[in-house]
């Protein structure tokens, strides 16, 4: 848990202290294999001709996550204090400290440092491993370094360079049925270690993606933000053993704010029935939430509220049922199993606001059994056209859909269904876009909400609002 005290201290002591070191260790951010051209129109992947290793960089996502990365260390003014970058021999730990390169001034120091990945005698990262804690353990004291490594030897890293115990489950997360393989991209781990080598972790951060995001203490690396008047989350379905819970929470120590939640079905009806109203203390909070009961279904919120407050809504999955519970009816996925998510059991997600008519979002297709769930809601009062088209790595359209909505309805497809035709691997941009049906039309705002998931992976991807 994020606490603007508790970082508040540990930023003055990273800036400050000669006589203690601070490391901050990130996992790399989120990869995809390199592809190159064959100069036919066609491309493979960069592997070595055994396959025994391919060249994997950061995909759209990561290249966001990277530059997350390096604006919280410029926002908590961090970035100029820093002394040392270390990743390894793979491109994917490079590219995820290259952003903050720039604003700190500093070059990535790569351990071993003299084959490149796949080159003849590259090590894997477990090889890798003894050589980047041997560089840690030998930092001047009063260093401060950052350390972007890999799921398999992270966490053993801190342990071997720091003594950090990673045997706790929520400051230390980890893939199901393993004690020591790390889980998620989005983890930053602060911590000391005294002139004698004993370390202690200061604190885990999670970094955001949400390019509005405020850089506020109290809101940093959270799907949160500040919200009035009305709002939506074009995603809020229930049943099958899953829910949504919609969590408001009022910022301010002297002031009421009055607030109303309406959880909506798919065809702007209400959804069961769920409609709050209420006056929410100074500090204090209001939590709805659809039922678990029944079959799953699809809908979304609508939330007004007369003055700012922090808005969330947690996707939980007690049953662990299939992606259903959010996304109506998904097929098989690309490599024939279904889209069960087992040991993810929530997900919290920020408001589908400003409600605007063009969103971009980075689209990462490079595994299999992983897949996009899409929802758009019509929040408008007419009839809108949305268009959904895919950009590739260059900008250029190469493939686009479209659907109607009526005032007030939503759907909720995944990527495939929504554009059928998208390659299985595919790396570029999806552009969605809502027009009137007729020029003399106002045009219409919609929600957006989209989410990847599949064996390990249930997250929001992060949305920029063009208009």
């Amino acid at each position: 848990m994020l606490t603007a005290v508790c970082f508040g201290i540990a930023s003055t002591a990273v800036a400050q202290s000669s006589t203690k070191t601070f490391l901050f260790f990130v996992r790399h951010a989120e990869p995809q294999t390199k592809l190159i051209s064959t100069g036919s129109g066609t491309w493979v992947e960069d592997c070595n001709p055994s396959r025994s290793c391919c060249t994997t960089i950061l995909n759209p996502l990561g290249i966001w996550r990277r530059d997350a990365l390096a604006q919280w260390f410029v926002d908590q003014g961090l970035a100029r204090t820093l002394t040392h970058l270390i990743g390894d021999n793979k491109q994917r730990t490079v590219e995820t400290l290259q952003k903050l390169a720039i604003v700190s001034g500093l070059k990535v120091q790569q351990y071993p440092p003299n084959v490149g990945e796949c080159e003849p005698g590259f090590e894997a990262a477990a090889g890798s491993q003894a050589a980047v804690v041997s560089t840690i353990r030998t930092l001047p004291l009063g260093s401060r370094a950052v350390i972007a490594n890999h799921t398999e030897t992270l966490y053993r890293i801190m342990s071997q360079s720091a003594g950090i115990d990673f045997s706790d489950p929520v400051d230390f997360p980890k893939e199901t049925g393993s004690t020591t393989r790390l889980y998620g991209f989005d983890n930053l781990w602060i911590v000391e270690v005294d002139s004698a080598g004993a370390g202690k972790l200061l604190q885990r951060i999670a970094i955001d993606l949400k390019p509005e995001a405020s850089s506020d203490l109290a809101n940093l690396g959270r799907a949160e933000n500040l919200f009035s008047g009305v709002f939506h989350f074009a995603q809020a379905g229930g049943g099958g053993g899953a829910s949504t819970a919609i969590t408001l929470s009022n910022p301010s120590t002297t002031r009421s704010i009055s607030a109303t939640v309406s959880f909506l079905a798919s065809d702007g009806t209400p959804l069961d029935g769920v409609v709050s109203s209420a006056v929410i203390p100074p500090s204090g909070k209001l939590t709805v939430s659809s039922g678990t009961q029944g079959p799953a279904r699809s809908g979304h919120a609508r939330v007004s509220a007369s003055d700012p407050l922090v808005a969330t809504a947690t996707f939980s999955r007690p049953a662990l049922p299939s992606a259903g519970a959010f996304f109506d009816s998904p097929p098989p996925a690309r490599g024939g199993t279904s889209y069960n998510l087992p040991g993810l059991r929530s997900l919290v997600v920020s408001p589908s606001a400003p409600s605007a008519n063009i969103f971009l979002a980075p689209i990462a297709r490079s595994i299999p059994e992983i897949e996009n769930g899409v929802a758009i809601a019509n929040v408008s009062s007419q009839k809108v056209r949305v268009l959904l088209g895919l950009l590739d790595s260059r900008g250029n359209k190469f493939l686009e859909s479209s659907v109607m909505l009526a005032s007030g309805e939503q759907i909720s497809r995944t990527l495939a269904e929504l554009v059928p035709g998208v390659p299985e691997k595919f790396v570029g941009t999806l552009r969605i876009a809502a027009s009137p049906l007729l020029p003399s039309e106002a045009i219409a705002p919609i929600a957006v909400t989209i989410l990847q998931f599949g064996p390990g992976q249930f997250n929001e991807v992060p949305l920029r609002v063009l208009q």
